[in-house]
C-alpha cells in the first residue's frame, strides 16, 4: 500500500511539473486563458488583449487626433473622419487616438512664444505659422474630451465606428497643465521664483514643474504629489473615468509614479517630505480598482530605464521595449541575437515593439533609409508582442511630426509606393492566426549557416484553417539578414510571404539581400 501511495505521488508530482513547464513555454494554454476577449478577431483559442494574457501578438496604430483632422482638411470633429480611413483603422487590434483631452491656455501661449520651442519649430517645420502651434497633448488641463474634436459624444461615436478595433486614450499620471483647476493639495509646490504670467488674468500658486530624474523640467506642466494619498485616490478615480470612454490607456512615463522613482526626483522637496512614503505602489492600487470594474481593460506603459518588468508585475499588459529599438539602431548582431534568444515568448509578448512613435524620429530618417527601416519593422513585428505602428509610417514619412504642431514638413509629399507595398505584405502576415496566437521559438539554424542571419519560427497551436480562406499555416520560418551585406541561404521551403520578388521560390538556395527579411511557409 505504501509503495502504491508513493508511486501515485511521484506520478502526480511529475504530471504537475510537466504541466508547469508546458504553460511556461506555451505548449498548453488552459481554456480560461484561451477565451477570446471583446473585439478579438483571432481564432478560437486566442488570448484576450487585456488582463495580462497575451501570448502571441496584437497590432496597434497611434494616430494624433488634431493633426489627423487638419491633414484631412475637414471640420474639427471626429465625425468627419471618412469611412475609408475608419476601414483602415479597423484592421488593427488597437487604435491609440492621441491628444483628445482639453488643454489649457498657459501652455499654448508658452508654446507659441518660448524661444527654445520656436527654434525647434524652425527646424521641424520651416515656414510655420502661429496657427500651426496647437499645444502639447501632455499638458492636460482636465480629462474632458476637447470640443475642438467634437467632445465626448463624437468620441463615443468614433469608438463605435472603429469596432472591432479597441480605442486607447492617453493617461498622463505624472503631471497636469500648469493652469489645471484641480485642488492645490494634489500638486508639489516650490519656493522658487514664480513663472511669469501669460497675461494679467493668469495666476496660480507656485506649482513645481513636472520632470523626471534626467531630462529637466517640462515648464508647461505642474507636478503631482504621489506621496499624498489624496492625490492617488483622485488619480485612480480619473483612470476609472477614462475607462468609461475607451478600451485601454497608454500611460505616459508610467515609471515616474513608482515610489522609488518619485523619491529620487522629489525626496528633497520639503512639502513631499512631510508625507510618509506609501507602503504600496500607486499602480498596484489603481490597477486593482480598474480590474474590478473593467477586467479586460488594456494597459500600455511608456517606460524606460529597465523598469518595464516592474510595471508588468504591477499589472500592465504591455510595456515599451526600448531596448529592442536601441539594439536595432545600433546594428550589433551579436547583442541583438543574444537579446532575442534570452527572452521567452511570454517576455516578448508583453513588450510593445516599435520603430517610431510621436516621441521618436521617423524610422526612415533614424535607421538610415527605407531598406533598414523596413527590416527593423519586420524584425520588431514578427516577434511576439504588441506591434506598434505610428500614423504615416506605412506611407514612408521621413519628417517628424513635432508634438506641439499640427503638421510635419513632408505632409504634402506623396506616399512612397515601395514602403506602402511592404507594409501591405507585412500586415497581411501579421493578421495570420499563427503569428497572433501561435507558438514562437528562437532557433539558431540561420546563424549556423552564416553569422549575419537571425532566425526564429512560429508554429500553429492547432491545424485549423486560417480565416478568410488564407490556407492552413502550420509553421513559419522567419529569416533576417539584418546587415549591409548579401547572404546565401540554403532552404527547402517552397513559398515565401514577405519578399516583393516572388510569392513562391522552389530553389534550394537563394541570396538574401542586405537588410532582407524572408517569411517562409513550411509544410
Amino acid at each position: 500500500m505504501l509503495s502504491k501511495y508513493y508511486t501515485r505521488l511521484l506520478i502526480w508530482s511529475l504530471a504537475r511539473s510537466i504541466l508547469a513547464f508546458a504553460l511556461l513555454i506555451g505548449w498548453y494554454v488552459p481554456d480560461d486563458m484561451a477565451a477570446s476577449g471583446e473585439g478579438d478577431r483571432g481564432a478560437a483559442g486566442a488570448c484576450p488583449m487585456g488582463g495580462r494574457q497575451l501570448v502571441g501578438g496584437r497590432t496597434l496604430l497611434e494616430v494624433p487626433a488634431r493633426p489627423l483632422l487638419y491633414s484631412l482638411n475637414v471640420s474639427q470633429t471626429l465625425d468627419a473622419i471618412p469611412d475609408f480611413l475608419v476601414a483602415q483603422y479597423r484592421q488593427f487590434d488597437f487604435l491609440w487616438l492621441q491628444g483628445v483631452w482639453k488643454l489649457g491656455t498657459y501652455g499654448l501661449s508658452l508654446d507659441r512664444t518660448d524661444p527654445k520651442r520656436v527654434a525647434s519649430y524652425n527646424d521641424a517645420l520651416p515656414g510655420w505659422t502661429k496657427d500651426d502651434v496647437i499645444g502639447s497633448p501632455y499638458a492636460i488641463y482636465d480629462y474632458v474630451v476637447s470640443e475642438a474634436i467634437g467632445g465626448e459624444s463624437a468620441l463615443r461615436r468614433f469608438r463605435q465606428r472603429i469596432r472591432p478595433a479597441r480605442l486607447l486614450l492617453d493617461f498622463v499620471p505624472n503631471h497636469m497643465a500648469r493652469d489645471c483647476p484641480w485642488p492645490e493639495t494634489y500638486f508639489v509646490h516650490t519656493s522658487g521664483p514664480q513663472p511669469p504670467a501669460v497675461n494679467a488674468t493668469t495666476t496660480f500658486p507656485i506649482r513645481a514643474y513636472g520632470r523626471d530624474p534626467y531630462t529637466g523640467a517640462w515648464d508647461d506642466t505642474a507636478q503631482l504629489n504621489y506621496f499624498n494619498l489624496a492625490t492617488r485616490r483622485h488619480q485612480t478615480r480619473t483612470l476609472l473615468h477614462i475607462a468609461s470612454m475607451c478600451d485601454g490607456v497608454r500611460a505616459d512615463m508610467a515609471m515616474l509614479a513608482l515610489n522609488e522613482v518619485f523619491q529620487r526626483v522629489w525626496g528633497d522637496n520639503a512639502e513631499v517630505g512631510a508625507f510618509p512614503r506609501p507602503h504600496t505602489e500607486f499602480w498596484s492600487e489603481a490597477v486593482h480598482a480598474l480590474r474590478q470594474q473593467h477586467p479586460q481593460f488594456f494597459l500600455l506603459a511608456e517606460v524606460y530605464w529597465g523598469l518595464d518588468g516592474r510595471l508588468q508585475e504591477l499589472g500592465f499588459d504591455c510595456t515599451y521595449d526600448k531596448q529592442l529599438y536601441d539594439l536595432l539602431h545600433a546594428r550589433h548582431l551579436d547583442n541583438l541575437r543574444a537579446y532575442i534568444a534570452s527572452r521567452s515568448q511570454e517576455q516578448h509578448a508583453h513588450g510593445a515593439h516599435f520603430v517610431e512613435n510621436h516621441d521618436e524620429p521617423r524610422a526612415i530618417a533614424y535607421f538610415g533609409g527605407v531598406p533598414v527601416a523596413n527590416a527593423a519593422a519586420a524584425f520588431s513585428y514578427l516577434l511576439p508582442g504588441l506591434r506598434f505602428q505610428f500614423d504615416g509610417q506605412e506611407q514612408g514619412r521621413a519628417a517628424r511630426l513635432e508634438v506641439h504642431l499640427r503638421r510635419a514638413a513632408d505632409d504634402d509629399r506623396p506616399p512612397d509606393p515601395q514602403v506602402q507595398s511592404f507594409y501591405r505584405r507585412l500586415n497581411r502576415i501579421l493578421a495570420l492566426d499563427i503569428v497572433r496566437n501561435g507558438i514562437w521559438a528562437y532557433d539558431d539554424s540561420g546563424a549556423r549557416q552564416h553569422w549575419r542571419l537571425i532566425t526564429w519560427t512560429w508554429r500553429a497551436r492547432n491545424c485549423s484553417a486560417e480565416p478568410n480562406g488564407s490556407g492552413d499555416f502550420r509553421r513559419l520560418q522567419v529569416v533576417i539578414n539584418y546587415s549591409d551585406e548579401p547572404v546565401q541561404y540554403v532552404h527547402a521551403y517552397t513559398e515565401e510571404l514577405l519578399s516583393s520578388n516572388s510569392s513562391s521560390n522552389n530553389n534550394a538556395s537563394q541570396i538574401i539581400e542586405a537588410w532582407g527579411v524572408r517569411v517562409f511557409r513550411a509544410a
